[in-house]
């Protein structure tokens, strides 16, 4: 699984390498012993960080030591800041990085190697908060980023907002949001959620909201110029790649929880545009130095397309090239015989591949490849597709087009089974389902039993000739009235997890007016509730709250032949949620003290607002008695 996880960035790798061996233009310098110096940050897991011992580990830090000690080199790592080791590499005071994040800003001041992993950002806020929920909504808030990072140069450049606060590191960011100040991160995904599990921080979460155009492609950076240095690291990444070390490291690393947090965007996403450019510059780049040392390197270069066909011949991937004018496949990988059993001869034409797309998707699938290679972009999708022993996998297909005349002429990419990671995502999206009905059945049976529950109690009350035995089984009636009432509406919320307290409130507050009114209501109500989304945690204790507050002002307040006017408010202002019943019934007695009451309704509303770190006061006002809950924070 943790393959599938950085997919993204080891299909782009691969992509490098068949595009390589299809064009011809692999080369293979040789490896000169010595030590390159390098430096890396302390706090950017899991790529870098540092250990018990203070040497500098993660999983870029061990993929550049294997890499440079395939091509004959030691490594000398030092430890510092990422502004400071930035600017050391620039002004050459060391050899290279192993991880730094592809930008156009950045291209002028390093040259890098192709990139072994893709990153996309992500918004990280505390949890409660819904003011944030676009990427416009950013433009009001205060977001914290890295000094320095891709991050900054996104905020700034892209969505340019004005309110940016930056820190020496994410570690710091990540802490100055959790502990209340500024309103949200923006990180990257992978690295945002490994902070926040590694720093203990339970209160901050990634938002679902995609960051258009910022994606990072990381790669091993040297200085501008140095060429010889940057051809041997590819070399070395490709050769970890193909021999599997690249895999171990990754298991090594990644953690599977990681995987759950991704983003669907995250899993299947592909970037493959940046390799365009890159393969030119690379291509350029060994046709001069061919040219320089013909005579010397022609045997070696035999010997490196030879090395280069067996590491694509090894990847489990299929690689293809596609003739768009004569309708026939110039090269099929031998994976195909193993991965689907169509040996490369079998691939005649377009019509092969399109009628072994599963019917359900098929005409969707081709017109969408036909559509984007018709406007020469690069495109990555998604299909079942037959073997031939009839049964059906899952592919993810990226692919490249080559245009001539205005026209796409060839078509070149890659196929990946992908088969595993779907049928996982079906079994998450059906236990979501599962959970769901469960959770609606038990909701259903609870508002069944706390109206069973409710008309006993009412029974008994009926029969009983005692005032007292009745008064308090009304009480109680009310209160399990409450309760079911709740339960109704979560039923009714496509939500499980929140309710709208208006609906919740409004029935639960006519229902209880109407329970001690009778047929004779005389009594005027008017609700003031704004939109605003209560956690079903919360909900709970403030629906007994209301509950006890409604009671004690229908049962004291009001002479039942007379009536009288209750206003209920409940809104949200600067922060702090206010709850306000107003009623013009009696007033409080001259003496009455709500430190000293002793009645059981006003204690427990007293101790369920403290629970939730709100503050209750009932006082008499010229016109009757109000009453007053302020929370500081939204419930």
């Amino acid at each position: 699984m943790a393959i599938v996880l950085n997919r993204v960035g080891l299909n782009s790798i691969r992509f490098f390498i068949a595009a390589l061996i299809l064009v011809s233009m692999s080369v293979s310098l040789s490896a000169q012993e010595g030590t390159l110096t390098i430096a890396s940050e302390p706090d950017y897991p899991p790529f870098c960080i540092v250990d018990e011992n203070g040497n500098a580990a993660g999983f870029s830090v061990d993929l550049f030591r294997e890499a440079a000690a395939v091509m004959g080199y030691d490594v000398d790592i030092r430890v510092d800041a990422w502004n400071i080791i930035k600017e050391e590499l620039a002004e050459g005071k060391i050899d290279a990085l192993p991880l730094v994040g592809r930008s156009p800003q950045r291209e002028d001041i390093y040259d890098f190697t192709f990139p072994y992993h893709t990153m996309h950002g992500a918004v990280f806020v505390r949890k409660g908060t819904d003011e944030i929920r676009s990427l416009s909504d950013l433009q009001s808030h205060s977001i914290i980023t890295m000094k320095g990072d891709n991050a900054e140069e996104y905020v700034r450049d892209v969505l340019n907002l004005k309110s940016v606060y930056t820190t020496s590191t994410f570690p710091e960011a990540f802490s100055l949001l959790a502990s209340g100040e500024h309103d949200a991160v923006i990180a990257q995904r992978l690295l945002g959620i490994q902070l926040v599990d590694s720093m203990g921080i339970n209160k901050v979460v990634p938002l679902d909201i995609e960051l258009d155009g910022f994606a990072q492609d990381f790669s091993f950076a040297v200085r501008e110029g140095d060429k010889e240095l940057l051809a041997k690291l590819n070399e070395g990444l490709s050769i970890v790649i193909a021999n599997g070390v690249y895999d171990r490291l990754h298991k090594e690393w990644f953690s599977p929880i990681l995987l759950m947090a991704l983003s669907f965007r995250d899993k299947i996403g592909s970037l493959l545009w940046i390799l365009v450019p890159l393969i030119l510059f690379i291509a350029a780049a060994a046709i001069i130095f061919l040219r320089i040392e013909l005579l010397r390197r022609t045997r070696r270069l035999l010997e490196s397309e030879e090395k280069y066909r067996v590491i694509t011949e090894d990847i489990d991937t299929i690689v293809w090239e596609f003739d768009v004018l004569n309708d026939s496949w110039t090269y099929v990988s031998p994976q195909s015989e193993r991965i689907l059993g169509y040996a490369a001869a079998e691939w005649t034409n377009l019509e092969f591949w399109r009628n072994r797309i599963h019917p359900e998707e098929r005409e969707k699938t081709f017109s969408f490849c036909m559509v984007m290679s018709n406007q020469g972009q690069e495109h990555s999708f998604e299909y079942r597709f037959r073997k031939k022993d009839g049964e059906y996998i899952w592919l993810n297909d990226s692919v490249s087009v080559a245009m001539k005349d205005g026209k796409p002429a060839v078509m070149r990419g890659f196929m990946s089974d992908i088969t595993e990671r779907k049928v996982a995502e079906l079994e998450l999206r059906r236990r979501a389902e599962e959970r769901e009905l469960i959770l609606r059945e038990i909701y259903h049976r609870m508002k069944n039993n706390f109206a069973n529950i409710e008309n006993l109690i009412s029974l008994q009350a009926m029969d009983s000739g005692d005032d007292n035995v009745i008064r308090v089984l009304n009480d109680t009636i009310s209160r399990v009235k409450g309760m079911r009432i709740l339960f109704e509406k979560l039923l009714q919320s496509k939500d499980l997890g929140s309710v709208s307290p208006k609906q919740y409130i409004v029935s639960l507050i006519e229902g209880l007016v109407q329970f001690f009114s009778g047929s004779q209501n005389l009594i005027e109500l008017r609700i003031h509730i704004d939109e605003i989304e209560i956690s079903q945690k919360s909900l709970f204790p403030l629906g007994i709250i209301i509950n006890e507050l409604i009671t004690n002002v229908m049962k004291y307040a009001f002479d039942p032949a007379v009536g009288g006017l209750v206003e209920v408010s409940i809104f949200s202002e600067n922060g702090r949620l206010s709850i306000v019943i107003l009623d013009t019934g009696n007033q409080l007695p001259p003496d009455f003290s709500l430190q000293e009451h002793t009645g059981f309704g006003l204690q427990l509303v007293q101790i369920l607002t403290h629970q939730m770190n709100c503050t209750f006061d009932i006082k008499s006002t010229a016109k009757g008695t109000l009453q007053e809950i302020i929370c500081d924070k939204a419930l």
